[in-house]
Order: C-alpha cells, then sequence, then structure tokens
C-alpha cells in the first residue's frame, strides 16, 4: 500500500510516551505524510510549563497543523486557548484517552462530583471543543465522546485504529527460555497489562479457581496497578499454585513472552470503557499468531468473528472465561486455523501501512 507524502507542516504538542508502541506508530504515520516537528513535556513543575508555552508560541506561526497528543496530563490542554487565540491554526485532537473517564468511570479514582471530577471534564471538553478534527480509536469511543462531550457535528471526526508495526515484532525471537525455567511443561496462558478495573484480572484469577484442578494449566501475569496486591491476596487465600505473577517488562520482551506462550487473554471488566475498546494487547497477541481469549464487545465484534480470529466470552464472567479456556485447550490443535486469520485480519486493518493510508484519506488538506 502507498501513498503520496503531503508537503504540509505539523507541529505535534503535548505530553506523551514516544516509546508507547501505539504512539510511535501513530507518529510514523504522520511522519510518512507531513513535515513533523515535536514539543514534548512528559513531566514538570511551573519552569517547564513556562518553557512549553513560550517554544508552542515560537514554533506555531509557521505551522498548517497543530496536534495535540497527550496520556492522562491536560495541563497542555489549555494551551490550545492560545494556540487558537494567537495563531489561528487548524487543531488535531487525539481522543485516545479521556483523563475524565480514565479517573471517574473507569478506574474509579475520582468521585463524580469533585472538583478534581469537574477539571478533568472541562479539560477534555474544551480540548475538544477547540478542535478542527479528533481522532478516536474505535467508532464506539467516538459515538460516546460525541455525546458527552457535546462535539459539533461541523468538527471533523475520524477513526484511525490503533496500530503495530508488524516487521518489528516479527523480528523479535520467542523467549524460550523464560518457558523452561519454569520447570514442569504446562499449557501457558499468557495476560498482560495493568492491574486496572477495565483489565478484569479478578475475573482471570477465578477462572484459574475453577481451573485448579487441571494440573496442565499454568496462568503467567505480567503487569502492575491498583488492584495487583487484591489479587494477590485472593490467590494465597485459596492456595492458587497456578499462576504466576510477573512484575512489568519491556516491550521487546513482552513480545517475545507472548510468542512461547500456547494462548493470550484480553480484557474481562465490567466498566462501559471495557465494552468500547479493542485493546492494544488483543492486537499484539493476535499478530504473534496466538490464539486469544477476551470479552465480548461490539467494537471488537466489528472485526472479528468469535472461533474464527479470536475466542469470545462474556464480560466480567469468571466462569465463561473458564469454560472457554478449557475449550481452547481441549481443541488447540483443530483450532490453530484462529491463529493464521487472526494475522490476516491484523495486516489488513491495524498495520502501519493501513494506518498511514487511513490518516491520508480522513484528513483533508
Amino acid at each position: 500500500m502507498s501513498y503520496k507524502i503531503i508537503k504540509k507542516d505539523l507541529l505535534i504538542i503535548g505530553s506523551y510516551s514516544k516509546g508507547y508502541q501505539r504512539n510511535k506508530v501513530m507518529l510514523n504515520a504522520f511522519n510518512g505524510l507531513f513535515n513533523i516537528s515535536e514539543i514534548n513535556i512528559i513531566k514538570g513543575g511551573v519552569k517547564k510549563y513556562l518553557f512549553f508555552l513560550k517554544e508552542v508560541f515560537l514554533n506555531c506561526k509557521n505551522k498548517d497543523y497543530i496536534f495535540l497528543m497527550n496520556e492522562l496530563s491536560y495541563r497542555p490542554v489549555f494551551f490550545l486557548f492560545f494556540v487558537k487565540f494567537f495563531f489561528r491554526k487548524k487543531i488535531i485532537f487525539d481522543c485516545f484517552v479521556s483523563i475524565y473517564d480514565t479517573y471517574i468511570y473507569d478506574r474509579k479514582l475520582v468521585k463524580k462530583y469533585s472538583f478534581k471530577s469537574l477539571y478533568y471534564y472541562l479539560s477534555d471538553y474544551f480540548a475538544c471543543q477547540l478542535a478542527d478534527i479528533i481522532i478516536f480509536d474505535t467508532f464506539e469511543h467516538k459515538k460516546y465522546f460525541v455525546k458527552l462531550f457535546k462535539i459539533r457535528k461541523s468538527q471533523d471526526k475520524i477513526v484511525l485504529p490503533v496500530s503495530l508495526d508488524i516487521e518489528h515484532i516479527d523480528n523479535i525471537k520467542t523467549d524460550n527460555n523464560f518457558y523452561d525455567n519454569l520447570g514442569e511443561k504446562k499449557f501457558n496462558i499468557l495476560f498482560y497489562g495493568y492491574y486496572i478495573p477495565l483489565q478484569g484480572v479478578k475475573y482471570i484469577a477465578e477462572a484459574a479457581k475453577i481451573l485448579k484442578k487441571n494440573s496442565n494449566l499454568r496462568f503467567i501475569l505480567i503487569g502492575s496497578g491498583q488492584q495487583k496486591k487484591e489479587i494477590e491476596e485472593f490467590c494465597k487465600k485459596f492456595n492458587l499454585n497456578n499462576l504466576i505473577f510477573i512484575s512489568r517488562i519491556d516491550y521487546k520482551d513482552l513480545i517475545a513472552r507472548i510468542k512461547g506462550a500456547d494462548a493470550c487473554l484480553g480484557i474481562f471488566g465490567n466498566t462501559d470503557k471495557a465494552k468500547r475498546v479493542i485493546p492494544n494487547k488483543v492486537l499484539d497477541c493476535m499478530a504473534c499468531n496466538k490464539i486469544v481469549i477476551t470479552g465480548r464487545n461490539k467494537e471488537m465484534e466489528r472485526y472479528f468473528k468469535d472461533k474464527q480470529d479470536i475466542v469470545f466470552c462474556n464480560m466480567a464472567d469468571s466462569k465463561d472465561l473458564a469454560k472457554k479456556v478449557e475449550f481452547v485447550y481441549n481443541n488447540y490443535k483443530d483450532l490453530k486455523y484462529i491463529e493464521k486469520n487472526a494475522v490476516e485480519k491484523i495486516k489488513k486493518n491495524f498495520s502501519k501501512e493501513s494506518l498511514g493510508y487511513l490518516i491520508k484519506e480522513s484528513i483533508k488538506i
């Protein structure tokens, strides 16, 4: 797939991790279409934000577009008021993560009716209102945010799915030593992610409890987060020795371990956000030729078919999850076609090449 390079200048501002794979692929795709410069502030006090504001002002004048990327750090949002007032530039807002939705509804760390909640809402609201073009990662997210933040019909709203650098993934070798060092050979089921409500790790632990009698099954949980201690205590209480907990690891090592697993797990949380997303982890695992078991939602059903590309279970249902794990284990050899189908779907809909094409077609220059 090929596309022409667009001779327009794009300034990317915000607070974002360039190493995060979703951002890395997104930046790569935009770099293929625009002349890009970046002003990125990860963390900092008043002095750093003043420096950030100065740099934005100095660099805005000769740019065609200003693109705001953020990861739960929304102080840079308010710089958009100055950009809009002084420079009248077209603003692109990456609405991949809503600080309001994440902290109030998904992680439930902030009370809905509080000053902090209002601050978070206004951060998202003004970012959406000031933008000329708003990027969403799924169609369900688009519907949700349009309603929640009163996004106008006149604003361009485009869906750019989370995408992968498949060539990079293919070049990473399998980490066989990790599984060899675990001892007895078993059927390894891998999960990675934050221990937050969206992920639904407690349902994995409950499923492991249900499947405890099957000594051939081993669950490997990679990650950290607010609910990890709670999950570990649950496992100790019921003496679940079929789960192994591992701290966060870098992306390259993670992909190597995914490749060595027999099957992988997606998300299972009982949250509204879980019903709207296609998790990065699901795509990573499918790109590694793995059968993925995950909670069913409308957005994933838009792209993937049950028992053809993926194996769905009910969200927030440990019994159904256990049932699907047993199904994959008992029919593993007969289900190998799912792995091949999954890779083809990833290449077609979630590659960096398909993302570049979508950006070119969606942003009318």
